[in-house]
């Protein structure tokens, strides 16, 4: 007999149907510190073949943090409940969740659980239960955080309540419509009124009242509860002793908080901040003042009289000159004497007799502005180069007479009578290093190296000039052009003289006898070698390249299989291509990309597997092959064409999708489509059959894209 398995926890559901085995069912609550929130521990154990678990729609698969075993299929197209299907009787679920309407709370803060809503199934049952036999065992615990106790719980059932820590266990025994209620609330350990996860003082004496934190009150912020402050109404932010008065540090009468002196000595007048009284303002209290009526501002000792700071005698507040010298002799002022009345003062003045209303420097000394040792008042040239020599005048010595002074004469001893330039140089009109009274070539360009005669240079003796020479080294004898360049008839970088190939074409590359190159060797120079690489010692055509026989692009010294088939693809080595390295070459290798080490017939395929045709696509519920697929199946047809031996099945396969006949037909209409197209590019119609197997040989899940994917394929299978 089979029935269905019913069980209801909040929004829980789990639905099996199964013949008649034992029940035992486990639902386990951890509740959070919100008293709300829970993650669920769900099991069920039992002997059936197969069990489908419901939750609420709200609940996703993403939500589950456990589920075992992990063989599961999740299906989310019911629109009010999702299901879990287990292909085993036995499963444990864990999920998280928040109690709604079966949680409430009183106005004392206790919670109340109640697991029915009071509302009967159509069947008659209601709570948690089971048709149609009870629970063999039941089992229902709660696990509650450290801030919540229990108060009292009970079930409408008879069965063991298990009270261990802070965890609570219901167990029975072949029992149905079971109810729970359970009561609790949040723990407060001090009894003040405030639950210990909001109570910052959480050990608050009893019977004294408290604020919102569980602390007793402190009106004025000072530290000091106010059943214990002498002084309850301490300013915001003053420091109190452990009475909550403001601390007065040096007992002066002014509490700390306004004392700027807080080590007033005992027993001193202090004013209203706290410091002793200082009559006359100089920074020195009266106790210590030995000059009481210091003038306002005025600068003290430690005493508080006033100082002499260039101990001239002269207080500072009426010294109009206080940093005077120690020794130096000042007036009623405080200023030292100036005795010739230049602004420098006798201590430092080292030309005490200056005239008066001479300009001075700060030695009390003439002033000389262009330093050559000539005052100012005497100078005649009075802006003279630093360092010139001058005479008694102040004006520059011009010891050649040339016109230039000595300081700007680059050439002091020019010769009586010469003509110089700005700098005393005599003149060298084409700046050719010879001066004009030597020079017997004056018109020399510019640059030009010259003899001492002032001429030109020609030192390889050809006529040229070596300002015009470009080649200023021809050897003696050799014709040279215009440029003093020995000739070059055939423009080839090498000179008549030394060129033994005089006529070579334009634009050809030599060697350094004027011949055209042949880099390789090979005896066709590099203007006519198509192929300028070829290896030492080979043999080439007129062309310079090595022959390929069989013209498959490998040089036949490099061939390994010099008559490979026009038209076939070969490796470096000139042999046919084995891509995946089974033996069998390409171009007759049906599964070209077979594992490394797989055994495999002459075929290329694993021995008695089917050929899956991958790629091979159709357009959606018809027979008609893609673009993509007629590629493929022109690779195929040629493979195939080496095998004229084999005999073949065309196989045609569907998913699940649509109807299993509908799938029939389809698979039939799309092997037939594959052999049409093979045969139709050159396969034997002999060598294939065609035949649609739909829906019923899948190789994957079809409860996935990724399995239907793969369920949609075309395979060869063999006859022979």
């Amino acid at each position: 007999m089979t029935y269905m398995h019913r069980i209801v926890l909040g929004c829980l559901v789990v639905v099996s149907t199964f013949a008649r085995a034992e029940v035992v069912s486990e639902s386990l609550v951890f509740l959070k510190e919100d008293g709300r929130d829970y993650v669920l521990q769900r099991a069920m154990r039992t002997s059936n073949p197969q069990y489908d678990f419901y939750v609420d729609k709200q609940v996703g698969q993403n939500d589950f943090l456990y589920i075992d075993p992990n063989d599961y299929q999740w299906d989310d197209s019911q629109p009010r409940v999702n299901r879990l299907h287990f292909n085993v009787g036995s499963f444990v679920v864990m999920y998280p969740g928040r109690f709604g309407d079966q949680v409430s709370v009183d106005e004392k803060g206790v919670y109340t659980f109640k697991s029915w809503d009071g509302q009967k199934q159509a069947n008659g049952h209601f709570g948690m239960w089971n048709t149609p036999a009870d629970f063999d065992r039941f089992v229902y615990a709660w696990m509650l955080p450290d801030n919540f106790e229990l108060i009292d719980y009970h079930s409408n059932r008879e069965g063991d309540w298990v009270k261990r820590n802070n965890s609570l266990s219901f167990f029975a025994k072949d029992v149905n419509d079971v109810t729970i209620t359970i009561r609790y609330r949040e723990k407060d350990s001090d009894h003040d009124g405030v639950v210990d996860r909001l109570d910052r003082c959480p050990d608050t004496a009893a019977r004294h009242a408290v604020d919102a934190q569980g602390c007793e009150p402190d009106k004025d912020h000072d530290g000091v509860i106010d059943r214990a402050d002498q002084c309850p109404d301490t300013p915001t932010l003053a420091r109190a002793d452990a009475k909550g008065c403001e601390i007065d540090t040096d007992g002066d009468g002014v509490p700390d908080r306004l004392d700027r002196c807080a080590m007033t000595p005992v027993g001193s007048v202090v004013d209203a901040i706290g410091c002793e009284l200082d009559s006359d303002h100089d920074g020195v209290v009266d106790r210590l003042d030995q000059c009481p009526e210091t003038a306002k501002d005025a600068y003290v000792d430690r005493r508080g009289c006033e100082l002499d700071f260039d101990g001239d005698g002269v207080v500072n507040s009426q010294d109009l000159c206080p940093h005077s010298d120690e020794t130096a002799k000042v007036d009623a002022r405080g200023c030292e004497l100036d005795g010739d009345k230049d602004g420098v003062v006798d201590s430092r003045d080292k030309c005490p007799t200056t005239p008066e209303g001479r300009k001075v420097d700060r030695q009390g000394c003439e002033l000389d502005g262009d330093n050559d040792g000539v005052a100012d008042s005497k100078d005649e040239c009075p802006t003279t180069p630093a360092g010139a020599k001058v005479d008694e005048n102040g004006c520059e010595l011009d010891s050649d007479n040339d016109g230039v002074v000595d300081s700007k004469d680059e050439c002091p001893t020019t010769p009586a009578g010469a003509k110089v330039n700005e700098t005393g140089c005599e003149l060298d009109s084409d700046n050719d290093g010879i001066v004009d009274s030597r020079d017997e070539c004056p018109t020399t360009p510019t640059g030009a190296k010259v003899d001492e005669t002032g001429c030109e240079l020609d030192s390889d003796n050809d006529g040229v000039a070596d300002s015009k020479d470009q080649c200023p080294t021809t050897p003696a004898g050799a014709k040279v052009n215009e440029t003093g360049c020995e000739l070059d008839s055939d423009n080839d970088g090498v000179v008549d003289s030394r060129d033994q190939c005089p006529t070579t074409a334009p634009g050809a590359k030599v060697d350094e006898t004027g011949c055209e190159l042949d880099t390789d060797g090979d005896g066709i120079v590099d203007s006519h070698d198509q192929c300028p690489g070829t290896g030492a010692g080979a043999e080439v055509d007129p062309s310079g390249c090595e022959p390929d026989s069989d013209h498959d692009g490998v040089v036949d010294s490099a061939d390994k299989c010099p008559t490979t088939p026009a038209g076939v693809k070969v490796d470096t080595l000139g042999c046919d291509l084995d891509s995946d390295r089974d033996g069998v070459p390409n171009r007759a290798d049906l599964c070209p990309d077979t594992g490394m080490g797989v055994d495999v017939d002459r075929t290329g395929c694993k021995k008695a597997a089917p050929i899956v045709l991958k790629g091979v696509h159709f357009h959606t519920g018809s027979a008609r092959l893609t673009d993509e697929s007629s590629r493929i199946l022109d690779t195929v047809a040629t493979s195939l064409a080496a095998h004229p031996e084999l005999r073949l099945e065309v196989a045609g396969h569907t998913d699940s999708q649509g109807g299993a006949r509908g799938n029939l037909r389809l698979s039939q209409a799309r092997a037939e489509s594959v052999r049409r197209y093979l045969v139709a590019h050159g396969v034997p119609a002999s060598m294939l059959t065609a035949k649609g197997y739909g829906e019923s040989r899948p190789v994957a899940d079809n409860a996935t894209a990724d399995g239907r994917a793969l369920n949609r394929r075309v395979e060869l299978k063999r006859l022979d």
